[in-house]
């Protein structure tokens, strides 16, 4: 699992000719090293057990968390995240707050590491859900009133800059200036009937 934004929005795409990657100075995607279909996928050497799970997507198609069940600890990668950080654009934002519930109500934890954002507990977890629950919620409501996307969502060139959508306080650890185009994509994926990861150009 990698924390990084960049790299989550360009795993798999092939560098352009006469390009290599920059962490791995390869002209092409890495192939697979390992694959695993059962889950929890499980590595114990007898001193220390650690448990890949997998609930779905979200953030991604392969959002994957480490679960060390001595320590409690969750490493979750970037479906779960301590601040404003939550792209959108690769998501199924409407499966976000499932994978997170199932995450923590499969699994006893006490510690979080997230994708961004220092370590925490539980809380961030239900935080985080809690904040996709809100935004499906309020973009639902403004397309039962037959809202348009440029009716809540202002837009300069095809850059989301503004937005009429408000959440509550209670979210404000996740709310920052990449909301307008949070909205934007939640409208896109609502409207297309599947996850906005799947919609080409984002239409």
């Amino acid at each position: 699992m990698r924390n990084s934004r960049s790299t989550s929005r360009n795993a798999g795409r092939k560098p352009k000719a006469g390009r290599t990657s920059p962490e791995l100075k390869l002209s092409s995607p890495e192939p697979v090293q390992q694959s695993f279909e059962k889950i929890p996928y499980v590595i114990d050497d007898g001193s220390r057990r650690v448990e890949f799970w997998h609930f779905g997507w979200a953030h991604t198609r392969g959002d994957s968390f480490a679960y060390l069940p001595k320590e409690q600890a969750l490493v979750t990668g970037d479906a779960i995240v301590d601040g404003a950080y939550n792209y959108t654009g690769d998501g199924h934002i409407g499966n976000w707050p499932n994978v997170i519930r199932a995450a923590r109500t499969k699994l006893k934890v006490k510690q979080v590491l997230p994708g961004h954002g220092g370590p925490g507990g539980p809380s961030m977890m239900t935080g985080q859900e809690q904040f996709f629950l809100e935004l499906l919620k309020a973009v639902k409501s403004a397309m039962a009133q037959n809202k348009k996307l440029e009716d809540i969502v202002q837009m300069q060139g095809d850059k989301a800059v503004s937005t009429s959508i408000k959440l509550p306080a209670s979210v404000n650890n996740w709310v920052g200036g990449s909301l307008p185009n949070q909205v934007k994509e939640t409208y896109e994926e609502l409207k297309a009937g599947r996850p906005h990861g799947e919609i080409p150009a984002g239409r």
